[in-house]
């Protein structure tokens, strides 16, 4: 890798992660001490990590925290709104068992079939079924008098 001022960004951050290979520490803090605008740049960079990694925590925080703590109920769940009784839930259950009871409906119609009630009977449907008979009972006079005219 070449130290240089137009490839800082890329082998800055490996000198400092120690990554580099030990020849290019060695022209990379030769660079730094020869080029101003390189370690001023460097000491910028420090000096923002620095004040980021070192802040001041809030003194009181903790007092407040548990403050907060001590007046909010511990031994309320998440849940627990689900077993008050609020006009709102009761809407809420109310179309919960509605929309339950129409999916159920609809999908029963859409997934199980209907039996043509209207064409046979149930009786010609379990001789069906059996194998008793080939063809359901009455049929073949339908066909006998469509044949006659």
């Amino acid at each position: 890798m070449k130290i240089d001022c137009q490839n800082f960004n890329k082998w800055y951050p490996r000198y400092k992660s120690k990554r580099l290979s030990q020849q290019e520490i060695i022209s990379s803090k030769q660079h730094l001490l020869k080029c101003t605008n390189c370690s001023t740049l460097a000491e910028e960079i420090e000096s923002a990590v620095e004040s980021k990694v070192n802040f001041e925590p809030d003194p009181y925080f903790f007092t407040r925290f548990q403050a907060r703590l001590n007046t909010q109920d511990i031994n309320r769940s998440s849940t627990s709104w689900i077993f008050q009784s609020k006009p709102r839930n009761i809407f809420l259950y109310g179309f919960s068992i509605i929309f339950a009871v129409l999916m159920g409906y609809y999908t029963g119609r859409i997934l199980l079939p209907t039996l043509p009630t209207d064409e046979l009977t149930l009786q010609e449907v379990l001789v069906m079924e059996d194998g008793i008979a080939n063809e359901p009972l009455g049929l073949e006079m339908i066909f006998e008098e469509s044949d006659l005219e």
